[in-house]
């Protein structure tokens, strides 16, 4: 069985969102092979992180980010979530950007911006899918 042709249950008979940088096979072993569940967190992504990337790079525009912990912090809290929903790059990405900042070895503003590119790309496949799934159930 493939990404694009999986299934959540025999109960269950909607198709899973086939998005580029989600592994399906975790996010349904995440999820208890619930499409609702994934649907829901998939909401909860966009309810969430649909300003993140913007907050944050207006914050170090505004050198309000003197002190990375809150930054990391955020970027951490990112990280579990979107491994949670098969994001495993963009939680690796976060994971290294969290590392980067906490090590002095990057910019506030430069890992905001490499991660938030993969987060909005990600945001737009899940409201692109959201506004489909609510298309077609009429």
């Amino acid at each position: 069985m493939t990404p694009a042709t999986a299934r959540a249950s025999t109960t269950d008979t909607e198709a899973w969102p086939v998005l580029a940088g989600i592994d399906m096979a975790a996010a349904q072993r995440s999820c208890g092979s619930s499409y609702q569940l994934y649907e829901r967190m998939l909401g909860l992504l966009v309810l969430h992180y649909r300003s993140w990337t913007e907050d944050w790079l207006a914050a170090t525009r505004a050198s309000e980010v003197t002190d990375n912990s809150a930054l990391c912090a955020s970027l951490h809290k990112l990280r579990g979530s979107v491994s949670m929903m098969g994001a495993l790059y963009l939680a690796e990405v976060a994971e290294q950007a969290e590392y980067s900042l906490r090590e002095k070895q990057e910019e506030p503003r430069a890992a905001v911006q490499r991660v938030g590119a993969l987060l909005d790309d990600l945001l737009d496949q899940v409201s692109a899918w959201q506004r489909s799934a609510q298309t077609s159930r009429g």
